[in-house]
């Protein structure tokens, strides 16, 4: 897929719930999508979209790659080189969901090492308790005020985007 709009809309439009939320959002994905007035290739595989979220949306979380086996992904080569790509781009983590069978040869070709900011970002996902079911959930605090603020996020962003 591709976004034919210049990279002033897509900052002026796009970028703001990312602004917005970038200190309560512990991860993100990409996507595969192109945008062609500001750089041929799809976003999972691009410095500038990935320095774009950190630096220009200031969002300093987990980046995890779209599904490697879309199709949107299959221009940039075997499974080992668009998860090169992905990682080289500034992501942290890879997504493979749609070709299991593709597993394998990920792990087994990739040479990867986890960075110091890999490590710090990763730990933001990493779950402080287990939760045994959902009647468990629901009576979790922690859970009780997520779902408090959520009205009050969809709020802003509606109140941001009039």
């Amino acid at each position: 897929p591709e976004d034919d709009r210049p990279l002033c809309d897509i900052r002026a439009i796009d970028e703001k719930p990312y602004k917005l939320l970038a200190g309560d959002l512990d991860s993100v994905m990409t996507a595969h999508v192109a945008y062609p007035e500001v750089e041929p290739g799809p976003a999972t595989f691009s410095r500038f979209w990935i320095h774009e979220l950190r630096q220009g949306c200031g969002f300093d979380g987990l980046v995890f790659s779209d599904d490697l086996a879309m199709g949107g992904a299959l221009g940039a080569g075997s499974i080992v080189e668009r998860a090169r790509k992905a990682l080289e781009a500034g992501g942290d983590a890879l997504i493979l969901c749609n070709k299991p069978e593709e597993t394998d040869r990920l792990l087994a070709g990739l040479d990867w090492e986890p960075t110091e900011a890999f490590r710090r970002r990763s730990a933001r996902i990493e779950p402080s308790k287990r939760i045994a079911s959902r009647e468990a959930l629901s009576l979790d605090a922690q859970y009780e005020a997520c779902l408090r603020r959520i009205p009050q996020t969809s709020r802003d962003l509606i109140d941001w985007e009039e």
